[in-house]
């Protein structure tokens, strides 16, 4: 049975109208994009015990670090670089903030949040640069990329562009609701859609078109469940079966086992798009799982 957190998350993500704003298409689409109001959360204003956030302007785009109360970064080994979800075009919210602190608490590891450019002003090559000089700066310790929705498309983007430059890869993945597929053209999305009240095909695919520009949107920059996955990292895949998106999950897990990669598939009856993120028992649990993920 579904937890009164999660039925209230859903409640909440109806009457916020976040489908109708993803059932549009073209200049509609557009519109409904300029009409946005767009902040990125003041890390100053968020509250933790135990951690400290410091803001990095070393690279092309602003770096949120955090890392525990009183500890240097020269005393940590472990970092967890995590890319957020908003199909390319939204910036991180405190969700993700609240969401990346529960993943990481009671562990000595320091936690990257790149904060990248957004399309359609910013293009796939620019937001991968950006993300690749932010990797390079911590590969020489243990790194575990994590990424929800597009943030798992430029986590596991980076590691295939990585792996064919040969070189180092993060230690593991994990993926919350990931976004595998910006054609959204596989048949069984359809009937899913009926009972997701948060995504729409037509939106989501008008996103990745806008990340990929001139790329073709089957690309593995843009849409990686078409990638290769030889010699990839361990995997970590969390999905709700009301997420239109579960299917990208299904068939990314599939690719992994075909290639024998390691990969741990968790899916939950009746959750939404991103549902870690939100109330719940449900998210909790996956928070936890994520917390000894990291901590293994």
């Amino acid at each position: 049975m579904q937890s009164f957190g999660a039925i209230i998350t859903k409640f909440l993500i109806r009457l916020a109208k976040k489908k109708q704003f993803w059932s549009k298409d073209g200049e509609e689409f557009l519109k409904a994009m300029s009409l946005r109001e767009q902040k990125i959360p003041d890390v100053e204003k968020i509250h933790s015990k135990d951690k400290m956030f410091i803001l990095n302007k070393e690279f092309s785009y602003d770096v949120v670090e955090i890392i525990p109360q009183g500890t240097k970064e020269e005393d940590i080994n472990k970092v967890v670089i995590f890319f957020h979800g908003g199909a390319f075009i939204n910036e991180i919210s405190l969700y993700h903030y609240k969401f990346l602190l529960e993943s990481i608490k009671g562990i000595n590891c320091q936690a990257i949040v790149p904060i990248y450019p957004l399309a359609p002003n910013a293009s796939h090559e620019e937001v991968y640069q950006y993300a690749s000089d932010v990797y390079q700066r911590y590969q020489d310790k243990d790194v575990i990329l994590m990424g929800d929705s597009a943030g798992a498309t430029l986590a596991v983007g980076l590691t295939m562009m990585l792996r064919n430059q040969k070189k180092k890869l993060p230690s593991k993945l994990i993926l919350v609701s990931p976004f595998m597929d910006s054609t959204l053209s596989d048949g069984r999305i359809a009937k899913l859609a009926e009972k997701d009240p948060f995504l729409a095909v037509l939106g989501l695919r008008m996103a990745g078109k806008m990340f990929a520009k001139e790329l073709k949107i089957t690309d593995y920059l843009v849409s990686p469940i078409y990638g290769n996955y030889d010699n990839f990292p361990e995997t970590i895949i969390f999905t709700g079966t009301y997420d239109i998106l579960n299917i990208d999950a299904k068939n990314l897990k599939d690719k992994l086992n075909d290639k024998k990669i390691p990969c741990k598939y968790y899916e939950y009856q009746k959750m939404i798009h991103d549902f870690p993120l939100f109330f719940g028992r449900e998210a909790g649990e996956v928070r936890k799982k994520i917390n000894d993920e990291i901590n293994r």
